[in-house]
């Protein structure tokens, strides 16, 4: 449905292939199958991108604003951007304190899940520098 998908998939498949070959062939020689090396090898050296990939997914989702406008039917069921959307108290003035507190209050998920996905982007960058 948008961009962001393809670029997930992009930075996977690239540190996919950052992956020294020696790594993966010294795990095969060891007798390793390929989930073995997949779960014990491949994915905790990948940490950083799978939480790169949620909080991208999550920022995508928290954000929507076209496809619950046209998909959902009653303010009930609205996403936090279509509530922000609609607090205008009439179609000539909005009120601009009460909207600025609702996007305060609307981005204190994305924050909370950047901070505790922090640490692994920074072991990520750390990990990939050669010294």
């Amino acid at each position: 449905m948008s961009f962001n998908g393809g670029y997930r998939l992009f930075s996977f498949r690239q540190n996919f292939k950052s992956f020294p070959d020696a790594v993966l062939d010294s795990a095969r020689m060891e007798g390793a199958g390929n989930y073995t090396i997949f779960f014990k090898i491949v994915f905790p050296m990948m940490k950083s991108t799978f939480a790169a990939a949620a909080i991208y997914s999550f920022m995508n989702s928290w954000n929507s604003f076209i496809l619950p406008l046209i998909a959902l039917q009653t303010e009930n069921q609205y996403t936090i951007t279509l509530l922000i959307s609609s607090l205008t108290t009439s179609s000539y003035v909005a009120d601009y304190g009460i909207q600025m507190v609702a996007i305060v209050i609307g981005t204190i998920p994305t924050l909370l899940l950047f901070l505790f996905m922090q640490r692994h982007f920074v072991a990520g960058m750390t990990g990939s520098i050669k010294s």
